[in-house]
């Protein structure tokens, strides 16, 4: 029951995943991390024009069930972690 609307047109494959920076490509017979995946930007909108985007396989796992304010409070709390652990 997700909206549903785009045509081949509205997909652009980038040569880089833009939220990880990493290159896509397709793996040799299943998924890999550099995989592309196409991601809806906001999810209860659904796969109409303008709200999705390509990203790798890695980035939409990452982002799956999270929303961007437990994805930054991940990062913040994460980073200040590694930063008081003694090397």
């Amino acid at each position: 029951n997700v909206p549903f609307s785009i045509e081949l047109d509205d997909i652009v494959i980038p040569k880089r995943c833009p939220l990880l920076d990493i290159p896509l490509f397709i793996g040799k017979g299943a998924c890999c991390d550099n995989s592309p995946t196409l991601d809806k930007l906001i999810p209860h909108l659904g796969y109409v024009p303008g709200n999705v985007l390509v990203i790798s396989d890695k980035a939409n796992r990452i982002k799956s069930n999270a929303t961007l304010d437990e994805i930054m409070l991940l990062a913040d709390n994460l980073h200040k972690v590694l930063v008081s652990t003694p090397a």
